[in-house]
């Protein structure tokens, strides 16, 4: 197993609905404060404006464009290969 830090949109676009992501948030944000600074996520989508949306009832996304520009709250994002 190993973990694979995502830097480019070309690697968002190559997510498959049953990759696992984690996600390591920025201190600030709501994610931080209520779930942790790491979080895992099993299923996503990638929505028409370009965020990944982790968990549809929590309201957990971070905006792709934002996340490549360093401007997310996300402040890395992995995901695991087996």
């Amino acid at each position: 197993m190993n973990f694979e830090n995502f830097e480019k949109q070309e690697q968002f676009k190559q997510l498959q609905k049953n990759n696992v992501v984690i996600v390591k948030w920025k201190k600030s944000v709501r994610q931080y404060k209520e779930l942790g600074e790491i979080t895992h996520h099993n299923s996503h989508t990638i929505n028409r404006i370009n965020e990944l949306i982790l968990n549809v009832p929590r309201n957990d996304y971070f905006s792709i464009n934002n996340y490549l520009i360093g401007e997310s709250w996300a402040e890395e994002v992995y995901v695991v290969n087996p």
